[in-house]
Order: structure tokens, then C-alpha cells, then sequence
């Protein structure tokens, strides 16, 4: 997919509450979007003419599996007004670099102004409403540190006392049924520097992570990734514990997993490159002290298995 097609998907899926979605045809793929919120759902197929035979593919899927459910349009990217065929139906012919609409197939002639606005829709600037849920995340962790601070009278070194009342991850409060703490404790940092490093990590990761599995998913996976990390620290190490990062290797663990699924299309130097980050940063986690490895291992395996059932890659799904 060249930048101009995948800039005009991503537009049409911030403005007019469409999602990403790959349609399979034997060992390829075409890439489409998707508005699973109507009945029935509206897809747009993006396709090249030398991608015909995929096309036919996935028409035949839906006309076989989804006749009903599903209200498709193909759209051919192309450059030139020769590559359209006039005797086609539910078709619009996109030169994507101009943004321009070059045809619109006669059955489509009753839907032509609502299509015009979805594919016109395109802005030039990152919506920063796309990553929402990330800052929202970033910002009460922020809240809730400056509050810290400021009962402890130090923004460096957050005193212990202070963040056993706020919710530190205390095994003996716990045991006694506290369990709130296994959630708690991963919004609470020992100083600025300690949260400098988990906000600007997950404001790296998050928001790929936020783009590519919706934000209610996003959020399932980040509060299930902290749960877990409290969870196995609370199993298997008797210190108290706190910090951001045990949520934050969950939603590494599922950029591992996207990265996995999608080696194929974005190639595998992506994949590559996540694995050496989350090898680096266990590595880090075993050999500085005071760092808690359980809990970055807790919330690394929640995340990563969380996100693998999660991940959408089938139409159907």
C-alpha cells in the first residue's frame, strides 16, 4: 500500500468511525475498512487493476458468506481513467495523490454524495484525539504523582509510607484483602525520574497500540497487563512494589503480537527490531536493582496472550 492510499484509509477510519481491516484471498490480501457499528456493515475495498484476481476472491467471499451483513464498494486506486471499467458495479475509481474522485458507478448514484464525504474527509495533521486513551493514562499517572509529591514534600524520592496509603503493592494489605492494590500500585512512582522514563515509554508504545487495536481494547489490555504484573509480583516477590512499567511490558507484549501478525506485510525487521527492545529492557530489569522483574514479566505475559486473543486480523471476526 503506497503512503498516499494508507494516509486517505487512515482519514476515512478518524473521521467517519471506520476501522482498518484485511480481507484474505488465498495467500494474499486486499486492505479494506470497515463500519461494524451499521447493519449491514459498510466495507470499502482498496484494490489496484493488477490485483483483479484478489478482488474476485474476496466478492466471491462475501457474496457466499456475508451476502447479507456486509454492503461493500470497491475502490480502485489508479492514476488513469483507461484502468475503469464503465460496465462495473458498486465502484468508485480514486486517483488517491490528488485526492480526487474520478468515477462512480451508476448504482452508486443515490449513495454518491455520502461516499463523496467519507473519501473527501482527508486532513493533512495527526488527530490527536487518536491516541486519547494514552494520554488520558499518561496524564493520571501525572495527577496522581504530583499528588504524591506533594504530601511527601520531595518530587525525587516519594516517601514509602505515602505510597502504601496511595495504593502501593503491599503483599501482607493484600493477603488481608486489599486486592485493589493490584491495580493501584501501577499508577504510583517512587520520583520524577521514575516517571519520566514509564510516561515517555508509554507514549512511544501506546499509542501505536491504541491505533492499531482500538481504544476499548487498548484499555482491556493495559489494566489486564498491570493486574497480571501485580499479580505474579504478589506471587513470587515479597517487596513492595510500584510503577507504571508492568503495564507497560503488556503493551510491548502487544506490539509483539501485531508485529508478529503483520511480519509478512510491514516485513519481519519490524518484528526484529520489538523483540531486541523487550530483550533489552528484561535485561535491564535483571541487572539494575530495586527493579521489579516479576512484575515486568507478569505484565509482559498478560499482554502478550491477552493481545494475540484481541487481535482482529479476519473480517469475520
Amino acid at each position: 500500500m503506497d503512503k498516499n492510499t494508507r494516509s486517505l484509509i487512515e482519514s476515512i477510519c478518524r473521521n467517519n468511525n471506520y476501522q482498518i481491516t484485511e480481507l484474505k484471498c488465498g495467500s494474499d490480501y486486499l486492505w479494506g475498512v470497515i463500519n461494524s457499528e451499521m447493519f449491514p456493515k459498510k466495507l470499502f475495498i482498496f484494490f489496484e487493476n493488477n490485483k483483479r484476481k484478489q478482488l474476485d476472491l474476496v466478492i466471491n467471499d462475501l457474496e457466499i458468506n456475508h451476502k447479507d451483513s456486509i454492503d461493500y464498494i470497491k475502490v480502485l486506486v489508479t492514476k488513469s481513467n483507461a484502468d475503469v471499467n464503465l460496465n462495473e458495479n458498486r465502484l468508485i475509481a480514486l486517483n488517491v495523490k490528488k485526492n480526487k474522485i474520478l468515477y462512480i458507478s451508476s448504482d452508486m448514484d443515490g449513495r454518491s454524495r455520502e461516499i463523496e464525504t467519507i473519501i473527501n474527509s482527508r486532513v493533512s495533521y495527526e488527530n490527536q484525539s487518536d491516541y486519547l486513551v494514552t494520554y488520558i493514562i499518561i496524564g493520571i499517572n501525572i495527577v496522581v504523582f504530583l499528588i504524591s509529591a506533594y504530601l511527601s514534600g520531595n518530587i525525587f524520592n516519594i516517601d514509602s509510607n505515602v505510597l502504601i496509603s496511595m495504593g502501593a503493592k503491599e503483599n501482607s494489605l493484600i493477603s488481608n484483602g486489599e486486592y485493589y492494590r493490584l491495580l493501584t500500585s501501577e499508577f504510583l512512582h517512587a520520583g520524577i525520574v521514575h516517571i519520566t522514563m514509564n510516561m515517555y515509554s508509554l507514549y512511544i508504545v501506546g499509542k501505536l497500540v491504541e491505533k492499531i487495536y482500538g481504544k476499548s481494547r487498548y484499555i482491556v489490555i493495559y489494566i489486564v497487563s498491570a493486574i497480571g504484573a501485580s499479580t505474579l509480583s504478589y506471587l513470587f516477590s515479597n517487596s513492595m512494589s510500584i510503577g507504571a512499567s508492568g503495564a507497560i511490558f503488556g503493551i510491548m507484549g502487544a506490539t509483539l503480537v501485531m508485529a508478529y501478525k503483520l511480519r509478512d506485510r510491514i516485513g519481519k525487521g519490524f518484528l526484529k527490531n520489538v523483540i531486541a527492545v523487550i530483550v533489552i529492557n528484561l535485561i535491564f530489569s535483571v541487572s539494575v536493582p530495586n527493579i521489579d522483574l516479576f512484575a515486568h514479566l507478569g505484565g509482559f505475559i498478560s499482554g502478550t496472550i491477552l493481545s494475540w486473543l484481541l487481535y482482529k486480523e479476519k473480517l469475520a471476526s
